[in-house]
């Protein structure tokens, strides 16, 4: 009897242990080259107010805003872009990869696509569509919508 509880015991913690170093090894690639001809079918939209001038990455790719009268400019990964109130922009499209224990574990393309809704503030707000090929879990998402904006579900 007590030899069962030792090697019940053993396998518990043998599942525990593997979990933890799952769990500590799971990284995020999110800004690999997106594959050709994919659909977007699901999609999530948030609100988002943006720094002016600073330099906030999405999706690891590079976005400085800078106000140019009623238009925005946005210099997307180096590549500049006028957008008035009202009109809209596709940010990025990538495909991001989970992996942990060195091994893909799920991967999706994704496409944000930004609407220009005008300046609050010092900050520039804009509608972003985050849509993906595959459905993603909610804590995934957080992880390509950087701290530094102020991101919420609409």
């Amino acid at each position: 009897m007590k030899r069962r509880v030792l090697i019940i015991g053993g396998v518990v913690l043998a599942f525990v242990l593997l979990g933890a170093v799952a769990w500590l090894t799971l990284t995020v690639v999110p800004a690999l080259p997106a594959d050709v001809g994919v659909s977007y079918p699901y999609r999530t939209t948030y609100h988002v107010v943006f720094p002016i001038g600073k330099e906030i990455l999405i999706g690891g790719v590079p976005i400085i805003a800078l106000q140019s009268g009623d238009a925005i400019v946005l210099s997307i990964g180096g590549t500049q872009e006028n957008i008035s109130i009202g009109e809209s922009a596709t940010i990025t499209e990538r495909r991001a990869v989970v992996q942990t224990l060195g091994t893909e574990v799920f991967s999706t393309n994704y496409r944000i696509d930004g609407t220009y809704l005008g300046m609050e503030g010092d900050r520039a707000a804009f509608s972003l569509a985050l849509q993906t090929s595959r459905q993603v879990p909610a804590f995934l998402l957080s992880w390509v919508l950087p701290p530094q904006i102020e991101a919420r579900p609409t």
